[in-house]
């Protein structure tokens, strides 16, 4: 059994080894939980209001078809208001997601005879 010496030139006393790290779990932001109660929220009332629709009483004096009619287009109507509603709301909780998301820093490397502000200059200058 060859000892090799890790990368990195570090030497490790004998009997321990190196060992990978786990992979790191992804982490769920809290507002993706929030984006998802939302939804929900939307979906219960969107259920909730076509069951309402559909259990409501006619009025003395209407016929029956003019209450049928009735319900199909305030059902229609407060199903498009949802929906438009749901709809404006995920745009904005998502262009909210987006926006708040969590990046890796950028490097910038420059050198270390020079400061960025000289490379600038210096190529500004070469174009004309």
């Amino acid at each position: 059994m060859s000892h090799q010496s890790p990368p990195g030139g570090l030497n490790y006393p004998s009997g321990y080894v190196q060992q990978q790290a786990p992979p790191a779990k992804k982490k769920v932001r809290v507002f993706t939980w929030i984006i998802v109660a939302i939804n929900l929220l939307f979906l219960v009332w969107m259920i909730f209001g076509i069951a309402g629709v559909a259990n409501s009483s006619c009025q003395a004096g209407m016929t029956q078809q003019n209450c049928d009619a009735a319900k199909a287009i305030g059902g229609g109507v407060g199903a498009i208001l949802i929906i438009f509603l749901w709809v404006a709301a995920d745009i904005i909780l998502g262009i909210i997601w987006l926006v708040t998301r969590k990046k890796a820093p950028t490097i910038v490397y420059v050198s270390s005879r020079q400061s960025r502000r000289d490379n600038v200059g210096r190529s500004s200058r070469s174009l004309s």
